[in-house]
């Protein structure tokens, strides 16, 4: 997003760590959230979604809005109005975001969008022609993750402390989700918490457990 980009999308199920590698890496970068960057997640009106574009514009360089979660928003035509104004540049350079209206008490109608926008999602209407068009304008990343792969980040996220847990305890747990969970279609990354807990609850009978859960 170093300018070559207004926009990226993310697409993948829910539970691979879309979310916690995004914000992971805007940290890493250097930014911060409230100064560099805002985070907000779930349904979003388009007048909400219009005021909060012109929040990102008060932020330090470079601006970026993460929007988690907001399959509704994205699926309304007022919505993807707003956002088309905010992502694809007018002749002159500019990108304007407008909203009109009679009942509205918004004083500021008009204002240039200088944002970055990140758009985490679990699905996407790719057959919606304004989806499209943002795809095509933007950087588009669709995660799709095998139960190996899955298993791969298990485990390296198993090596972060949980709880009392020890590090030798946290591998036998990371043990039973790969003895069990190749073939199932529960696997996520949030499967480890949950498996964590099991263990913590029953050390004995974790196995059975976690089995079930899967």
């Amino acid at each position: 997003m170093k300018g070559l980009a207004n926009s990226l999308l993310i697409v993948g199920e829910q539970g691979i760590g879309k979310t916690e590698l995004v914000l992971k890496t805007l940290r890493n970068v250097g930014l911060e959230e409230g100064r560099n960057f805002l985070y907000v997640q779930n349904y979003l009106t388009p007048l909400s979604l219009y005021q909060l574009l012109q929040r990102v514009n008060e932020l330090e360089n470079p601006r970026i809005i993460v929007l988690d979660d907001i399959e509704e928003t994205i699926n309304n035509q007022k919505s993807l109005g707003i956002f088309k104004g905010a992502l694809w540049s007018l002749p002159n350079g500019k990108r304007e975001v407008c909203w009109y209206s009679t009942t509205s008490k918004i004083k500021v109608k008009k204002f240039e969008f200088k944002g970055r926008i990140i758009f985490i999602l679990n699905s996407l209407k790719l057959k919606n022609s304004l989806v499209k068009a943002l795809i095509d304008r933007g950087f588009f990343y669709n995660i799709q993750l095998t139960n190996r792969e899955k298993l791969e980040l298990i485990k390296q996220k198993a090596k972060e402390p949980y709880a009392n847990l020890t590090y030798s305890q946290r591998m036998k747990v990371v043990e039973c989700l790969m003895k069990y969970g190749k073939n199932s279609k529960k696997l996520s990354l949030r499967i480890l918490p949950k498996a964590y807990n099991l263990f913590i609850l029953s050390p004995n009978h974790y196995q059975k457990l976690i089995r079930e859960l899967l």
